[in-house]
């Protein structure tokens, strides 16, 4: 059991599916460090970014909502020398309007802006959002 006080020797990793990368069992949710939950602190969320790597927690759960990018963007900032470490997790395909997140309208699916926006969380490993019911995902998703 990983009791917080290891390092990154001491955190198990899994495959991703049969062909997918190896990932750490625990990843970082990354979501209330500039969306969702009040004002961001940029500063801890950096503490936190670097101890969560240093701890071997290398999956990072971010999306291009979050914070209208802002998110990816301090993962980017924070991280960069630190990129080899790295399996974000980047969700795309919802919009926030009026503090309201959607992913079922027509439209609103389009690729992840991530690797334009953070230059060091190239998307490693994007998902889509599910689309609602009157949302078709364009043929590129559905390979």
């Amino acid at each position: 059991m990983f009791t917080g006080r290891g390092n990154a020797d001491t955190m198990k990793s899994r495959q991703l599916g049969n062909t997918g990368p190896r990932v750490a069992e625990i990843g970082l949710g990354c979501m209330g460090m500039s969306w969702a939950y009040g004002p961001g602190d940029d500063d801890g969320s950096a503490r936190t970014l670097h101890r969560a790597l240093d701890l071997g927690i290398d999956l990072l759960d971010t999306a291009d909502v979050y914070g209208a990018g802002r998110n990816q963007e301090l993962i980017g900032r924070t991280l960069s020398g630190r990129r080899a470490d790295l399996r974000p997790a980047t969700k795309f395909g919802m919009r926030s309007r009026g503090g309201e997140a959607r992913s079922d309208r027509p439209g609103w699916w389009r690729t992840p802006r991530s690797a334009g926006a953070c230059s060091a969380t190239e998307t490693s490993l994007p998902r889509a959002y599910g689309p609602g019911k009157s949302t078709a995902a364009p043929e590129r998703l559905r390979r």
